[in-house]
């Protein structure tokens, strides 16, 4: 079986794979080098990623974050460090449109979603932050 990959991804953000006359598709966010983390993230972040495998965690924890909370903008990715300890984690820093109540309730929603779709290690290690503005 030869398969061919059509580097033209293009507008549509698809990656084409060809094989024996079908064509099958793919979408260039699972592609590391196309991923459209990749463009927003800073270099230390991505190192980071890759460092504690949590690339795919990252991408579907700002899936869920843009799902269920009014972000205003696009979220802020940043490595953490704690003060006392050599411990670090990502942090995702999002303003929220208000009112108030309305953004605790939607940060409710998320939280609910978010510990049933993402694993304990994951949530540990990427951590939100929310500004209601």
């Amino acid at each position: 079986m030869k398969i061919k990959l059509d580097e033209n991804i293009g507008d549509r953000g698809v990656l084409l794979l060809r094989d024996a006359g079908h064509d099958v598709e793919i979408r260039a966010w699972l592609s590391d080098r196309r991923s459209p983390l990749r463009d927003s993230l800073s270099a230390d972040v991505e190192t980071f990623c890759r460092r504690y495998d949590l690339r795919i965690a990252l991408r579907e924890f700002l899936r869920l974050v843009r799902e269920f909370l009014p972000v205003v903008g696009r979220p802020k990715v940043r490595i953490q460090q704690d003060d006392e300890s050599e411990a670090c984690w990502l942090v995702v820093a999002a303003k929220l449109r208000g009112p108030s109540r309305e953004a605790l309730a939607a940060y409710e929603a998320y939280l609910t979603s978010s510990t049933s779709r993402m694993s304990e290690g994951a949530r540990s290690m990427v951590r939100l932050s929310i500004e209601v503005v």
